[in-house]
């Protein structure tokens, strides 16, 4: 008896980015479930632009270029490859707003948005926009899936072995950057660690490296010894630290509040509220998919208190990019 014109619509625009009339007529006769199960049924396929795969096939050349040569060969080339990952930036801009404001991708469009908010890479860093779509596409594999398999995705995604300097974590001196933001802004949010927890986690996330793109596990870089992290103690790899990190309780809340800030409302809700929905997702083994669809079909998402008020902008997530566009 809730379900109205007014609850719809209020669907389509916290969801995606419009309700048009054909899709507001759709869900209406659908219901709320079974259009939330269809937005999240799959990720839709985002194909890849074409200066971004030019980008992908010159790169090597390029970035040798940069590195290699006279100092003013050197300024050319990386001149050179500055203007190309711009254009190439632009191109990816382009084509993903165009592509995500079609409303039967723009729900999960959206949700990619949200991710890739949670899971953030910089263009000033990395400086490389083929490594910018593909992060993106990693995020897009799991998107649906295991949230745990999505973070050990993202540890091993060079964009951010290169934002967040995994390259230069060594067993002779780790580089806590990663593994700070993986506690703090990836998954469980501040005040459930210590900095033990980070230093220790650090050393298991020795040897990641990249190499032109490309994934590269560095096993003489690897600090192969005995580690503490939250309490529990081990010879432990990245992945192993990924693993206890989604054993904690705050592992559960974390996601469901940033949801909560990105689609629906600055004020948190009630802490039992999201504490009963954290151990909810905790027993689907952090099912991205199942949490969207609980979500989106909850009587919280459809209270009337959220009703119009501001709507995300698809925009968002490339303001950061285009920054690096004016320079």
């Amino acid at each position: 008896t809730d379900w109205n014109e007014s609850a719809a619509r209020h669907l389509l625009q916290r969801i995606g980015f419009s309700a048009s009339p054909n899709e507001l007529a759709r869900v209406l006769t659908d219901g709320p479930v079974r259009s939330v199960e269809r937005y999240f049924a799959h990720m839709p396929a985002f194909p890849k632009p074409r200066l971004i795969a030019k980008l992908e096939a010159d790169g090597p050349e390029l970035y040798r270029g940069a590195a290699n040569g006279s100092a003013q060969e050197k300024r050319l080339a990386q001149q050179v490859a500055r203007e190309r990952s711009r254009e190439a930036l632009f191109d990816l801009t382009i084509k993903w707003l165009q592509f995500a404001s079609r409303p039967e991708f723009s729900p999960a469009e959206k949700w990619l948005l949200f991710l890739s908010d949670v899971w953030v890479v910089g263009i000033d860093k990395v400086k490389n926009a083929a490594l910018i779509y593909q992060h993106q596409d990693y995020i897009r594999k799991f998107a649906l899936g295991s949230a745990p398999n999505l973070a050990k995705l993202m540890s091993r995604s060079p964009a951010m072995i290169a934002y967040l300097d995994l390259q230069q974590n060594k067993p002779e001196a780790p580089n806590e950057n990663f593994a700070r933001e993986l506690f703090e802004l990836f998954t469980l949010g501040e005040g459930n660690y210590t900095e033990n927890d980070i230093k220790e986690a650090a050393r298991a996330f020795t040897g990641y490296r990249q190499r032109q793109g490309e994934f590269v596990f560095a096993q003489r870089q690897h600090d192969n010894g005995r580690k503490t992290v939250f309490g529990q103690s081990g010879n432990f790899t990245g992945d192993d630290v990924i693993n206890l990190v989604f054993k904690q309780k705050a592992a559960g809340t974390f996601l469901p509040r940033q949801i909560v800030n990105f689609y629906l409302s600055d004020e948190p809700l009630p802490a039992e509220q999201i504490a009963a929905l954290g151990a909810w997702w905790a027993g689907t083994g952090h099912d991205l998919r199942k949490l969207a669809v609980k979500f989106f079909t909850s009587r919280v998402f459809f209270d009337a208190r959220y009703r119009g008020g501001y709507i995300k902008s698809p925009v968002q997530f490339y303001l950061g990019l285009l920054q690096d566009l004016k320079t």
